[in-house]
């Protein structure tokens, strides 16, 4: 199963400088919808749902 998600780094450029906070607040956010994704998902087969009932959700190559 693969959810990927992107972020606008220029969004984050604030008065010439990086706006880590704001980059955190997002990145919370995004984590936070993708897991509703995967919750929520439909899986076709039976074995599918596993390693995400099971809390992983680590990213994998």
């Amino acid at each position: 199963m693969c959810n990927l998600g992107s972020i606008n780094l220029a969004r984050h450029v604030a008065d010439g400088g990086f706006d880590f906070d704001k980059l955190a607040a997002t990145v919370r956010t995004a984590v936070r919808q993708l897991d509703r994704v995967i919750d929520i998902n439909f899986y076709p087969i039976e074995t599918a749902p596993r390693p995400t009932a099971s809390g992983d959700r680590s990213a994998s190559a």
